[in-house]
Formats: structure tokens, C-alpha cells, sequence
């Protein structure tokens, strides 16, 4: 195994493993921010499946596993290092047949999936409701079997395993709004996630396994963006032929961006690799314990048990014990940050929290813990229903087609008021960030239209003196060196190009607005029209001039 990180990408075949790596490549070179740094591709694999992914050509099956080299550059030391690896569904098939015989082979997947630091298992939802549920029974062994073994191999618990929904593009109809599409995503995953545990639950004396469990986390992806009814996928071949020869040609380029786009991908390999980082080290520090101890075993035998016999005088209850544990895992940060506490994925968070809750000893823990729990879920509730209302009402600024819709846009985000109590302590949330991203978003845009339409005017300007010029050249007014001059001068107006690409950003303060948003604008499109009327005008005199 790879000393790095070892993730297995493992699903039925169909499933969308190599889509999902080629999603991946794609979110890499586009949300790198959510990605959490860049992403180097040593071997090139995941461009390739990237390009196959979206030209739409069929996937080619390798038949085994195949691994893919990578290193995410982030801004917090050394690259982290990693093999992703893609097991063939072939081969997924015949594992999940008799997962417990498959785990305790010598085949190269067996030895994957023991050694592996995180492990994704990849469900495509679209799938028959026989298939689906035949899948779902099959992971589900596939998890007990795997605990079983880890825990006789006394592995270090927390094994992170992501149950991921695959082809949720294709779960959205054209009818269903953006909010519309991403509630049935998050019922979706609410669904998996209950039943998962609730089978979990039903392994007899789960919770006495002193080694080995695994942490099971419920995610969605897709490696495109649906159309939908408030936000529009791509255009079609044939559409794009059409718009291309439109005036609004601008708005092709940024069709086919967004189609592109991939949801929750960015964010699941960001999560992944923090979880399969915190996992190998954990792996990695119990080891060097283990042989600590044995080496030391014989000489403090006697100190254990008298420390044994002291703890039983004077040890707390261990339920309560227990549970303040699970308080201080839930609650992540330091106490008055909320930075860590509403990071996503927020619907585990949200259980974790009702479920401690409820445990019958809650009322017995410090009073102190139990007003950090239900501060914690009252914050949640606040901050999950500010963002929805954020979603649905405040178009992003890249949208916007006139100076109006950039009022009615503030106007929304002004709507949009925080808490008094969480003021300081949202401040470096997701939300707060994207508010004032959209903020700067809209100033550059103000800024770039204004700038754009003066230097046209100067273009225009200089036409309307060059036509004029052309009047004493055609007269026969002009000096034979003034009007050489002046097909200089036409020569150069009339070849001279705009200033900015339309997929070209505004700075790098507002990446993802781009100057085909500022062309679209209508006094940008009557000044272009105007600066073509005065060309047109000084290439006829070119002509009789000729």
C-alpha cells in the first residue's frame, strides 16, 4: 500500500466510480477553494477520466484496481499525499457476494480495504428499487463484516466510511427549483443514513466491540449541474449552435461552465482527506502505544491494578462519563466560535446532538454541558434557517443582467439580517463569507460596467474624428500626407480588440464573475452597438476614399 493516504473508491458496476474521480479532477481545477487547497494528478489518470467523463464517452473497465496518485497542495505545510483507488465493479460484485470469505483472502482487495485509511462506498440512487435494495443490504454486511474483522485485529476505531449518493442530477426534474432539487438530495441521504444505523444497531453486542468500529457519514454528489426551472443547465449541441451566432453569445460560455459544475464533490474529498489524515495518525499513534506498552507491560502490572483497584473506589458513573465524552466530540471549537460548529456536514451534527439529548442520563451531566448542548442546537436551528432563506432569495451577483438587478440583489442581502447573540461569532462562517463575497461581487461589477462603457465612448469618440477626417480625404481637401495618416490611423481603430475576454474574470477578488456578465449589461450593449455603427461608417469612407 501507498505510504500516503489510501482511500477506495468500491460500488456496484455503474455506480459512477470513475465519474466521480473524473468529477473530482474537474472540482480540482474549479472549486479548489472548497477543495481546501490544489491538486496535483502525478499520473494524469484522473485528467483522463475527466475528459472521458465530460465528452461522454463510455468508461473503460480496467477489471482490477486501478490507483491514482495524488497530492493536495494546501496552505498548511507539506502536500498531503494520496492513492485513490477505484475497484472495479466487477470485482466490488464478487466481493459483496461473501464479504467475511472476500475480507479474509489475499486479493489485492482484501488487502485495500483492510489497509485502507477511508473508504467510500458509492450508491447510485436511480437504480430499480430491487437493485437499490439489494445494494444497501449488501454494503450494510459488507460493514459489519469489516468491523468484525477490525476488531479482532484490535485496529483503532473511527474508520471513516462514506455512504455516497451518486447521479443526483439525475434525481431533479426541469420543473423543480434549486431549493426544490437540494431538499430531495438532503431526504435522500436522511433516508440512507436512519436505515444504515438502524441496521448497524441490530448487530448483536456492537457496542462491546472494544476495537475497530467504523464511522459511517452520508454524503451526495454529482458530477454535473440539472436543469432546473431557477437555474438552467447547459444548452444543448444544437441550442449552442444557435446561440453562438446570438447577440447574447456571452451566456454560452457560462451555460456550459455551470453544466460542468459538480455538486458536493469538492466538499466530500476535502472532508475525506481530513478524516483519512486524522484516522492514519490516530492508526499510527495507537500503534507506537501498543508497543510502548508491551514493552513496559511486565513492570506495571502491579500499578494497574492498584490504579484498577482505586478507580473502582472513586470512579464517576460511566454512562455519564460516556456521554460528556460524546458532548465534547459534537461540539468541535472553542466555546463563543462557531467557525467549526457549523461546518457541514450539519444533519450528523444535528442527530448527534438530539441523540445525546435523549440519552436518560443527560439531566446527570454538568449544567454547564447540558446549556452548550441545547445553546448548540438553537444556534444550528438559527444559522440553517438563515441560509435557506439566503438561498432561495439572494441571486448570486454572476446573474445579473442590469444595474436594477444589482439593487434588487442588495436589497435581498440586506434582508438578510444576523442574530444579535451570534453577530461575533459568525463571522467566519460560510454563510457571512458568501455574503460579503457577493458584496465585493457586485462593486467590482459596478465598477467594471462603468469602466468598460467609458473606454467604448473613447472608441466611439475617436470613430466620429476619424469620419470626420475622411470627409476632407474623400474631398480631395486633405495633403497626400495627411491622408496616409489617416489609413494608418483607420487601420489601427478598426482591428483594435476589445479589452477583456468575455470568459475572463473580473480580479481575483471575484472569480466566479466573469466579463461576459458586464457585456450583457444594456449600456455596455448600446455603446458596442453604437462604436459597430461609427465602424461601419468610417469603413465605407475607406472605401470610396480607396
Amino acid at each position: 500500500m501507498s505510504k500516503g493516504l489510501n482511500i477506495i473508491v468500491f460500488g456496484m458496476p455503474g455506480a459512477g466510480k470513475s465519474a466521480l474521480l473524473g468529477a473530482l479532477w474537474q472540482a480540482s481545477q474549479s472549486q479548489p477553494a472548497v477543495l481546501g487547497g490544489t491538486l496535483a494528478d502525478a499520473s494524469g489518470g484522473l485528467a483522463e477520466l475527466h475528459g472521458a467523463l465530460y465528452a461522454q464517452q463510455p468508461a473503460q473497465s480496467a477489471g482490477k484496481l486501478a490507483g491514482y496518485s495524488v497530492a493536495l497542495d494546501t496552505a498548511n505545510g507539506a502536500p498531503l499525499e494520496a492513492t485513490l483507488v477505484d475497484c472495479d465493479g466487477a470485482i466490488a460484485e464478487d466481493f459483496l457476494a461473501k464479504p467475511h470469505t472476500a475480507l479474509h483472502s489475499r486479493e489485492a482487495a482484501a488487502k485495500a480495504m483492510v489497509y485502507a485509511d477511508a473508504l467510500l462506498l458509492l450508491v447510485d440512487p436511480t437504480a430499480g428499487g430491487v437493485q437499490l435494495e439489494k445494494e444497501f443490504l449488501q454494503f450494510c454486511t459488507l460493514v459489519q463484516s469489516l468491523e468484525k474483522l477490525r476488531s479482532h485485529r484490535s485496529e483503532v476505531a473511527g474508520l471513516p466510511i462514506y455512504l455516497v449518493l451518486t447521479k443526483c442530477d439525475m434525481l431533479a426534474k426541469p420543473t423543480d427549483t434549486g431549493s426544490a432539487w437540494i431538499q430531495k438530495i438532503e431526504e435522500g441521504k436522511r433516508k440512507l443514513d436512519k436505515r444504515f444505523q438502524e441496521f448497524l444497531d441490530k448487530m448483536p453486542n456492537r457496542e462491546a466491540l472494544p476495537f475497530g468500529k467504523v464511522d459511517v457519514r452520508v454524503w451526495a454528489t454529482a458530477v454535473k449541474r440539472p436543469q432546473l426551472a431557477d437555474r438552467p443547465a447547459a444548452a444543448t449541441a444544437e441550442e449552442d449552435a444557435k446561440l453562438k451566432t446570438a447577440v447574447k453569445k456571452p451566456q454560452v460560455a457560462e451555460r456550459s461552465t455551470r453544466s460542468q459544475e459538480p455538486y458536493g464533490v469538492a466538499e466530500l474529498f476535502r472532508q475525506c482527506f481530513e478524516a483519512a489524515r486524522a484516522f492514519q495518525h490516530n492508526r499510527k499513534r495507537a500503534s507506537e502505544a501498543l508497543q510502548f506498552t508491551l514493552l513496559g507491560f511486565s513492570g506495571l502490572i502491579a500499578l494497574m491494578l492498584l490504579a484498577a483497584g482505586l478507580f473502582v473506589v472513586i470512579r464517576p458513573n460511566a454512562e455519564i462519563t460516556s456521554l460528556e465524552s460524546k458532548i465534547r466530540e459534537a461540539m468541535p471549537g472553542q466555546k463563543g466560535k462557531s467557525t467549526d460548529l457549523l461546518k457541514e456536514p450539519l444533519d450528523k451534527r444535528v442527530k448527534d446532538l438530539d441523540e445525546i439529548m435523549a440519552n436518560p442520563v443527560f439531566d446527570k451531566v454538568p449544567s454547564e454541558l447540558q446549556q452548550e448542548v441545547k445553546g448548540a442546537l438553537a444556534e444550528i436551528g438559527k444559522y440553517r434557517e438563515l441560509n435557506k432563506e439566503f438561498v432561495e432569495f439572494v441571486k448570486e451577483p454572476r446573474y445579473a443582467k442590469s444595474d436594477e438587478d444589482l439593487v434588487n440583489i442588495e436589497k435581498e442581502l440586506d434582508k438578510i439580517k444576523l442574530p444579535d447573540e451570534y453577530k461575533d461569532a459568525w463571522k467566519e462562517t460560510k454563510l457571512v463569507k458568501k455574503e460579503g463575497q457577493f458584496r465585493q461581487d457586485i462593486d467590482k461589477l459596478r465598477l467594471a460596467v462603468k469602466s468598460e462603457e467609458v473606454w467604448i465612448r473613447e472608441q466611439i469618440e475617436e470613430g466620429k474624428k476619424l469620419r470626420k477626417q475622411g470627409g476632407r480625404v474623400i474631398s480631395g481637401d486633405a495633403s497626400g500626407k495627411e491622408r496616409e495618416a489617416w489609413f494608418s490611423q483607420v487601420k489601427e481603430f478598426m482591428t483594435r480588440q476589445p479589452r477583456h475576454k468575455e470568459t475572463e474574470p473580473l480580479d481575483e477578488k471575484a472569480p466566479t464573475v466573469r466579463y461576459s456578465v458586464v457585456y450583457r449589461f444594456p449600456q455596455v450593449e448600446r455603446a458596442q452597438l453604437e462604436l459597430r455603427s461609427i465602424k461601419k461608417n468610417v469603413e465605407d469612407l475607406v472605401r470610396q476614399a480607396q
